[in-house]
């Protein structure tokens, strides 16, 4: 099969200087998956192309660095496409320059061509309009990471009109996509898509970056863990709240992770011992710490709108930890992952603390037993492999 892959996955060896430019604003969850369908595609046998535009905020605010320069795209060591340039102020969105790209690769290849385009931006929507208009046997697929009503906008995006500029966009050009796959089915309630094809694959684990269990140590003290965004809609002041409003000693709530709620962590960790802010850290050390924690929480509430319509990566990465993990039941969750997650069913702060309370009065070896299934289940069977296969197989079908 050959692919040309259009995402904004960072380059292996740009990775670490990108993440030392941002002030904010690193795409950790977006990386990951990426990287997994990646890996999948090539597993798979896939001639495979990367055409990547790397997803970084904004100088001077949020990034150090005016200038993205173009280079290759680099994947375990092997060239496997471009990374494409740009001027990196707020407001502007130049023509980028990958018509010359994708114009050289479908140029070159011989047999069926795919397409494959990670997430709703405006930007990708425009090169699908460019790739089927001037090459309409292409067949183009689209990764819905996210429904554009349910991103993270900057305020001043929102101020400026470039919000709705570019949610225009993509609605305009979704009949240019041939194929639709959704990280839950509900997105598809949300999308004029009526007549397209469409499947679901919830998300994909990479297990090679995680370690074995035996080689972690777990810690001796007991401790529940959250890492990722900590922005105010995700829950993690109602999680924090209920962990405070517990007389439990013997445990501590480590927190990682950066977002709009970074001041009120810090404040009650410092009158709260057991409260431990490690602020962002790199996605190794957080693969790290979900291993050796005794319970992971995920406290996003079903509540929320959004919950509907994108299926938490969180979710997967912590279960393939084989720590027991303790959420509420979004309706993204299919069906499946039930006997593999704990649910909080009272989704209050008293709710969220019996739920805590309840999972650390457990025997450690069944929880040790129910964490370790979990991990297999996720391993067996949302791995890059079996995962990315489904989407070749839908869009060949």
């Amino acid at each position: 099969m050959n692919l040309l892959y259009i995402g904004s996955i960072y380059s292996d060896h740009l990775a670490d200087k990108y993440r030392h430019n941002c002030k904010s604003g690193y795409q950790f969850a977006a990386q990951a998956l990426q990287t997994s369908i990646i890996r999948g595609l090539l597993e798979n046998g896939v001639n495979l192309t990367v055409v990547t535009f790397p997803c970084l905020p904004t100088f001077p605010l949020n990034y150090r660095k005016a200038v993205i320069k173009s280079d290759d795209f680099i994947f375990n060591g092997r060239k496997t496409g471009y990374t494409v340039g740009r001027l990196n102020f707020p407001v502007i969105r130049p023509d980028f320059a990958y018509k010359k790209n994708i114009d050289q690769w479908i140029n070159k290849t011989t047999g069926p061509k795919y397409v494959l385009i990670y997430s709703f931006e405006a930007r990708f929507l425009e090169i699908a309009k460019y790739i089927k208009t001037k090459y309409p046997d292409v067949i183009i697929g689209i990764v819905v990471a996210d429904l554009p009503e349910f991103m993270s906008w900057n305020k001043f995006y929102k101020i400026l009109g470039l919000q709705k500029r570019d949610i225009n966009t993509i609605f305009n050009n979704l009949h240019y996509i041939d194929r639709f796959i959704l990280l839950s089915k509900h997105m598809a309630d949300k999308l004029p898509i009526a007549s397209k094809p469409w499947m679901v694959m919830e998300g994909i684990f990479d297990n090679s970056c995680i370690s074995e269990p035996h080689l972690i140590k777990r810690d001796k003290k007991k401790s529940l863990l959250y890492t990722g965004n900590i922005d105010l809609r995700y829950g993690i002041m109602d999680a924090l709240n209920a962990f405070t409003s517990l007389t439990n000693n013997d445990i501590s709530f480590i927190i990682c992770g950066f977002g709009d709620t970074e001041n009120d962590i810090t404040e009650i960790a410092k009158k709260d011992k057991r409260v431990k802010f490690y602020g962002a850290v790199p996605r190794s050390e957080a693969l790290r710490l979900q291993q050796e924690a005794s319970i992971l929480i995920n406290p996003r509430h079903s509540s929320e709108e959004y919950t509907k319509y994108s299926f938490p990566s969180k979710t997967m990465e912590y279960i393939a930890s084989g720590t027991p993990t303790l959420m509420c039941r979004l309706a993204s969750i299919p069906k499946e992952y039930d006997n593999h997650l704990f649910f909080i069913d009272n989704e209050t702060t008293e709710g969220y603390a019996e739920a805590i309370k309840k999972l650390f009065e457990m025997n450690d070896e069944h929880l040790s037993l129910f964490g370790q299934n979990a991990r297999e289940f996720i391993i067996e069977n949302k791995n890059p492999r079996v995962q990315t296969n489904q989407i070749i197989d839908f869009l060949q079908s």
